[in-house]
């Protein structure tokens, strides 16, 4: 399958216009729009269960090998400040990449880029045109983690249920509750979220983003709050969907002793240069 939609931005002016991404039943459309808002969302849970083997799509948007991202002398500047310097940098279907580097590098940046949440102010990105469906496929777990502090764990859980991608409520109940059990959230998913740790609200923010079944997953710094064990189960349940499902992980993390361990692709920002690109080794 070709890549048939795609935006393109060249010299573009300075001025950055920042939008958020817009997805059908997206968790950050949900999300942003229910922070006022005293009703629930419906559950849709039953007491349904099933042995997990991942999540069920249909044919993929874009087949195996495929070129998701290509990235041209890319650029984006706030202000005076530069985020991204003139990054060249492609991606493929299926791919694990891992962004790493220290605080401020612009990997954050990259990958709102990359979201279309974030436009560049030079160069050129080929990648999935985040104006029509084909955005439904994408899912960002941002650092900031969206949830609803008074809501419950199940509560939040329930903005990913999309019947466009469930073929029924029991379906969607059987993938949260065996999500749950992996992530040890199982007998809390009654818990107010603003009652429980950072590790618990990040596991909350990940399981959320799985249920959405994401062609493209976006991670930023996932396992900042979780414990090693914690990061290489989310490494582990990450890599069952995208050997069965043809994901697309990008996932940021300053953590390189974690990275180290888990296998993908490496690109090493720095002072928002692209300094390493490959599979072997760190630099300095």
């Amino acid at each position: 399958m070709t890549f048939r939609n795609h935006y393109t931005l060249e010299k573009e002016s300075k001025k950055n216009a920042s939008s958020s991404v817009t997805r059908p039943s997206s968790v950050a459309s949900s999300i942003s729009s229910s922070f006022n808002s005293t009703s629930r969302p419906k559950s849709p849970l039953t007491t349904s269960t099933s042995v997990y083997k991942g999540p069920s799509h249909s044919k993929p948007f874009l087949d195996k090998g495929t070129l998701l991202y290509n990235l041209e002398e890319l650029s984006v500047e706030f202000g005076k400040i530069a985020a991204l310097r003139s990054i060249n940098l492609k991606i493929g279907v299926k791919e694990k990449i891992f962004l790493t580097g220290p605080s401020g590098a612009g990997k954050s940046t990259l990958l709102k880029v990359l979201g279309g949440i974030i436009r560049p102010t030079r160069g050129k990105i080929i990648g999935p045109h985040l104006n029509n469906q084909k955005n439904r496929y994408i899912s960002f777990i941002f650092q900031d983690l969206r949830l609803l502090n008074n809501w419950s764990i199940e509560e939040n859980l329930h903005f990913a249920y999309d019947p466009a991608l469930y073929s029924s409520a029991s379906e969607f109940s059987s993938e949260l509750k065996t999500l749950a059990k992996i992530f040890d959230l199982y007998d809390r998913l009654h818990y107010k979220v603003g009652d429980t740790n950072g590790g618990m609200k990040q596991k909350v923010a990940i399981i959320r983003a799985l249920l959405t079944k994401p062609q493209i997953l976006l991670a930023d710094e996932p396992t900042s709050a979780l414990d090693r064990e914690s990061g290489l189960k989310l490494y582990e349940v990450l890599s069952n969907y995208n050997d069965r499902n043809e994901m697309t992980i990008i996932w940021a993390s300053h953590n390189q002793e974690l990275i180290k361990q888990l296998s993908g692709k490496v690109i090493q920002l720095n002072n928002g240069q692209l300094t390493y690109s490959g599979y072997s080794c760190f630099t300095s």
